[in-house]
Parts: C-alpha cells; structure tokens; sequence
C-alpha cells in the first residue's frame, strides 16, 4: 500500500482503531495467538473471570497476578489448595470457588482480610476440613452472601458464622448434610438475616422458634425434596410467618403443606400483610393465591 492510499484509509479525525474497539468475536481470535501473560496485558481491565477446569494453580497464580481490576472469579477446579486466596485482587466482590478440592488451612492462614467481598459461593465444596472453613470466614469479614449448598460445612462452622460475620444477609445451606439441629440453633444469632434457605436440612421445630428473632428476615425456604420425613411441623412455620411481619415468601418443598398453611393462616393473617406461599418450579402444580391476604 502507498503513503496516499494509507492516508486515505485511516479512520477520519485521526481516531485510532485499537484493541477495544474490535468486535468480542476478532478479540477473541487475536488473543488466541498470545500467551496467557500477553493476553492479561491486553485484558487487563477485566472485571469478571471464569477459569477452566484445565487451569492449575500456577496458571491461577498468573491470571489474579495480571487482573489487578478483577471483581468476580469463578473457579471450579479440583486441584487448588486455596494458596491463591492470598493473592485475590483489592476489589474482589464475588468469589465462586465451586467443587471438591482440597483446602488446606495452612493455606488460608497467610490469606489477608478482604473487606470488599460480599459474595462467596462454595457450592459442592466437600474436602476442606472443619479448620479451614472457619479460617475462610476470616477471609471475608464483610460477607453478604454465602451459598454453601451441598458443602462439606459443619455445625462447628455455623457456630463461628454471627462471630465472624455478622452482617451476612443471604444464606443457601440446602443439602448440607453434616448440619445437625445444635449447629442450626446458631442461626437465630445472625440478626441481619434477610433470606434463608433451609432445604434439606434437618431444620427442627426449635430451629424455627429460633429465628423468631430474624426480625429482617423476608424470605425462608424449608422442608425436604427427599423421602426422609420431614423434622419441623406446620403450626410452628406458621407461628413463625405471623410473628415475622417482615417475612414475605415461604417456599415448601412439598404441596401438601400450602393447603395446611394456608388454612391455618386463613383468619390470623392481618389483612395488610401479604405472604406468597410457593414451590421450587419444578414441583408447582398450582396457584396458592386465595383470598385472605396470602398470594
């Protein structure tokens, strides 16, 4: 190509066409011809990660070494031991650290506090011992939501939950099996309580008593998916429904427990207020809308 011609194809006004301004799809075909710390040079503004399963920790290292501007990384790998917990970016907000690895607590301990994170989710998170779960708590002293949904977490681990994180507001436990009723009992203390899933625990009558002092809490999923029978009784969910004004959705695991609700709250429930009673979406049949307050 000549000079004229050059000059004639640049972009008018002397604008430069330059990496971020390339189509996602030619990005992405370009940086597949760079190394991983040539691509984190180019990308180095990115906010959001998911790393592949092919990743192993010194790839792991490189990438929270390259993304300084990182706010959410979603690894769900099973070689990590969790010595990149020290390495996380300042301004993390999400964590998802989803599967079976193992997490060593020696690893945990040279891990700083991040007070930016709020959101952690380590579903399915089954080969960290007891120590190191309640090490990671220290990790994340100013946590909002935590979805450990069929994780290893014991009762040990709710016991430390309102000391080191008091302002948790968003809890998924369903499916933990290791969670006895004393270990639940503890959940009464985290007074910023604001939803809370309790499928497939084994969620007691006292348990639910206990959260008579949630006073924020606006939503409560309870009972069980499974044939085991199911620990807690209607009268006292419902006993709980009328004393939580800020309580606004029950989701029950089985249908047959709306019409019982429903009836026992038919007359109670102060006109003003409105509970949507409902059920996981695979398992709705019908509407449990009627015409005394509840929908």
């Amino acid at each position: 190509m000549d000079e004229d011609h050059a000059d004639s194809a640049a972009p008018a006004g002397g604008v430069q066409v330059t990496m971020e301004t390339l189509q996602e799809e030619l990005l992405s075909h370009i940086l597949s011809f760079l190394s991983l710390p040539e691509q984190l040079k180019v990308a180095s503004g990115l906010e959001e990660v998911t790393l592949p399963a092919a990743c192993d920790e010194a790839c792991v290292e490189v990438v929270l070494r390259g993304l300084p501007k990182l706010k959410t990384l979603n690894i769900d790998l099973k070689k990590l031991t969790g010595k990149f917990l020290s390495l996380l970016p300042a301004n993390l907000e999400r964590l998802e650290m989803r599967g079976v690895f193992k997490l060593l607590e020696e690893e945990l301990e040279r891990a700083p506090s991040y007070t930016t994170l709020e959101e952690l989710d380590i579903t399915g998170l089954k080969n960290a011992s007891c120590p190191a779960l309640v090490k990671l708590l220290s990790v994340c002293p100013q946590l909002m939501m935590l979805d450990a949904y069929g994780s290893g977490i014991t009762d040990a681990f709710l016991e430390q939950l309102p000391v080191k994180i008091p302002g948790l507001r968003v809890l998924h436990i369903s499916g933990c099996e290791g969670l006895s009723e004393a270990g639940l009992l503890n959940l009464a203390r985290l007074k910023e309580l604001r939803w809370l899933d309790l499928f497939d625990t084994n969620t007691t009558d006292a348990v639910l008593r206990g959260l008579l002092s949630a006073t924020r809490l606006s939503f409560l999923a309870v009972g069980s998916h499974c044939d085991r029978p199911i620990q807690s009784t209607e009268d006292v969910l419902c006993n709980l429904v009328l004393a939580l004004p800020s309580l606004r959705e029950v989701r029950l695991s089985r249908g047959i427990w709306i019409n019982d609700v429903i009836s026992f709250l038919n007359g109670r429930l102060p006109h003003h207020r409105n509970v949507t009673l409902s059920l996981p979406s695979k398992y709705c049949m019908f509407d449990t809308k009627n015409k005394c307050g509840i929908s």
